[in-house]
């Protein structure tokens, strides 16, 4: 592990070069930072990077919008859902960055300095950066993981609900206050179950097809990477996809099925080849990436036209 101590910079070593580097040369690449209270990254996310996500913490109010808006105008259009906030969470006080790159190696930047250019340049911090096995990378990509879970999307509709922290004021003025931490910028509304008549068969319903379901992923995943491989495609293969996928998956009580009907007649003939090739693609995506790779696969199959999108 190489340290990075500031505000002298260790033996050439600074901040903002290891960020130039994670973001022109990532595949994969997650930032977590308890707050954030500027943005002044210049380097754009390159297109190689295929995972990418950025979380912060909203503790306290501490997290200022104007960075916020700042990182949503840095990042391309496609990619702002990646953006995100760790609502769910008090305490949430991270200020890592890990990546890997396109061949193979992960790295790890941990420490004291927050996103802002005190702490890049003057401010007294502490840093480590270290090349990672392929072990730790996914230990902290399943950590990752969970945070993301409990994460939602930062966009004016959450920054629009948001309660920053007053700044301090100068000698002759007010001192801020701290919001109440009990607020959350999202409060949604849970339906009254009780008053809902006739919910419990519906939701015995829905629990069994999810038990169908999983007892038949592993043969679904195992169809769909099957069929992505076929080289000559013709209508035989069309019809025994399309039977043994409709047997697995809508066909009587052995279905998992929950949306409406209608797929079975316009999507009959479609190209299930290609149909597996975006499945595959979205099953083996890394987590972050999954959402970003639907979108791709759906405006692929609708430039082909493939009802079955």
């Amino acid at each position: 592990m190489e340290l990075i101590l500031l505000p002298k910079k260790s033996e050439g070593l600074c901040l903002e070069k290891i960020y130039q580097r994670a973001l022109s040369k990532s595949k994969e690449l997650y930032i977590v930072s308890a707050y954030l209270t500027e943005w002044g990254i210049a380097e754009e996310l390159g297109s190689q990077c295929e995972s990418f996500l950025f979380i912060v913490g909203k503790d306290f109010g501490i997290t200022r919008k104007d960075a916020c808006r700042a990182v949503m105008k840095w990042l391309p259009a496609d990619r702002h859902q990646e953006f995100m906030v760790a609502e769910s969470i008090n305490g949430f006080h991270p200020k890592a960055m890990f990546w890997k790159e396109l061949d193979g190696r992960c790295y790890a930047l941990l420490g004291s300095s927050n996103l802002t250019q005190a702490a890049f340049s003057t401010n007294f911090e502490a840093n480590g950066f270290a090349c990672i096995t392929d072990e730790q990378f996914q230990l902290a990509s399943e950590w990752i993981e969970k945070v993301f879970e409990v994460s939602v999307t930062l966009n004016e509709t959450w920054l629009d609900k948001y309660q920053e922290a007053r700044q301090p004021a100068g000698k002759n003025g007010e001192k801020g206050a701290k919001p109440d931490e009990s607020i959350e910028a999202y409060r949604l509304p849970l339906p009254a179950i009780r008053r809902l008549k006739g919910y419990k068969s519906y939701l015995i319903q829905r629990r069994d097809q999810m038990k169908v379901f999983r007892k038949n992923r592993a043969t679904s995943v195992e169809l769909f990477r099957t069929t992505s491989r076929i080289r000559n495609w013709n209508q035989t293969r069309i019809d025994d996809f399309y039977f043994k996928m409709s047997t697995l998956w809508f066909f009587g009580e052995n279905g998992s099925r929950f949306q409406g009907k209608g797929w079975e007649r316009k999507g009959r003939n479609s190209d299930f080849r290609e149909l597996s090739k975006s499945l595959v693609r979205v099953i083996d995506a890394p987590f972050a990436a999954r959402d970003r790779m639907v979108i791709q696969e759906i405006n692929r199959l609708t430039v082909m036209r493939n009802p079955t999108r």
